[in-house]
């Protein structure tokens, strides 16, 4: 499908902000070896214990060396990277349209917890974050593919509760719940986060969230789902999802990325296909996420890159379907986090170049976003 319009990424004017230096934009063209060395687990020191991320499945979590880190400019944006907002009061929701209610949301073969591991990808190395489970399970691993210019991060999802925080401005009429304006209830136990899609305004798809149907779900569209304990899906309205029953957010965003396993983007499709990157190019900064059979998801950030890129990625990583989240300069977005001395999760970016800082989603964001704690 093409777009007939997409809204313009407002990122910050300068990465500098963040002490970050500027890297060299061809390196995603550049189709060179990046094998990451498999890390073992690290063990928590003692006087981290009291910033352990979490109290009932007991998961422990050490940082990884410290990586390089790049960005590239932006446009301007509301307030510094980094800086606690005072969150706008919710805005009214404008709820059309109703969705059936006869079906539950899909469910993938039930999987005991920690007994799986990432994909076996050729020429990747999976590089283990340091969440674990009390038998050193790994829950949350990240790697690099396509030269390097996709950064993946695989997560055993039945071991991980997920929450979708709606964004102060997008999307477009959200419902706002208190909680939702309190970092205290995500920041502390949280060991990943991503964002998540388009505005509304770009009717690429419906909404749902807190019982409201705030735009209409369209039949055959992919979509993020997240039931109300924490479970996360990747559906599509009308073939494996027909009802709201049970969940607490349904985003839609775009036909499915990846469908029965297979890659459903193209290189010869329309620039405007999978969203107008700025400036009407081919290449962008791209998000998507995909479940596998076994319940586990993979999330994906491509720097630099086409829509079919993402697909055969995640493809290739086992994904049986998969959605497209947000594009273009700075909306695009990735980390993982480790406790710290200080109390407050140190966060980590699963591929250098991403130009938001981890600190973005340690406050109610602008935009929705996803994050991830043990269940």
């Amino acid at each position: 499908m093409s777009l007939t319009k997409r809204s313009v990424d407002d990122g910050p004017k300068s990465a500098q902000s963040e002490g970050v230096p500027t890297i060299p934009r061809n390196l995603g063209r550049a189709k060179r070896d990046v094998g990451l060395a498999v890390a073992c687990c690290i063990v928590v020191p003692a006087f981290m214990s009291g910033c352990a991320v979490s109290t009932t499945s007991a998961v422990t979590s050490a940082p990884l060396p410290a990586t390089s880190t790049s960005a590239s400019t932006g446009s301007a944006d509301p307030a510094p990277i980094g800086v606690d907002r005072t969150p706008n009061s919710a805005p009214s929701p404008q709820v059309s349209g109703s969705a059936p209610s006869s079906l539950g949301p899909s469910t993938s073969n039930p999987v005991a917890i920690g007994t799986v591991n990432p994909p076996v990808i050729p020429g990747a190395h999976w590089r283990h974050t340091g969440v674990t489970t009390t038998t050193g399970q790994h829950l949350v691993d990240v790697t690099r593919v396509d030269g390097g210019s996709i950064g993946l991060m695989w997560m055993d999802a039945p071991a991980l509760s997920f929450r979708f925080i709606p964004g102060y401005q997008y999307p477009e009429g959200s419902p706002q719940r208190r909680i939702d304006h309190m970092p205290s209830t995500w920041v502390p136990n949280m060991v990943a986060a991503f964002n998540g899609g388009f505005h509304l305004s770009d009717d690429v798809g419906g909404y749902f969230y807190d019982g409201q149907v705030v735009k209409r779900l369209r039949p055959g569209l992919a979509s993020l789902d997240i039931t109300t304990t924490g479970q996360i899906t990747v559906g599509v309205w009308d073939r494996t999802l027909n009802s709201t029953a049970g969940l607490e957010v349904i985003r839609q965003n775009l036909h499915p990325l990846v469908w029965h396993g297979k890659a459903e983007a193209f290189k010869s499709d329309s620039p405007g296909a999978w969203g107008r990157a700025n400036g009407g190019l081919r290449d962008a900064n791209r998000t998507a996420l995909g479940e596998r059979a076994d319940g586990t998801v993979v999330f994906a950030y491509g720097y630099n890159v086409q829509a079919y890129e993402m697909a055969h990625a995640l493809a290739t990583a086992g994904v049986r379907t998969a959605v497209m989240l947000d594009m273009n300069k700075s909306w695009p977005t990735g980390f993982y986090y480790v406790p710290s001395s200080s109390g407050q999760p140190k966060g980590h970016r699963i591929l250098p170049v991403i130009y938001r800082g981890p600190n973005t989603y340690l406050t109610q964001f602008k935009k929705d976003f996803v994050v991830v704690s043990p269940r």
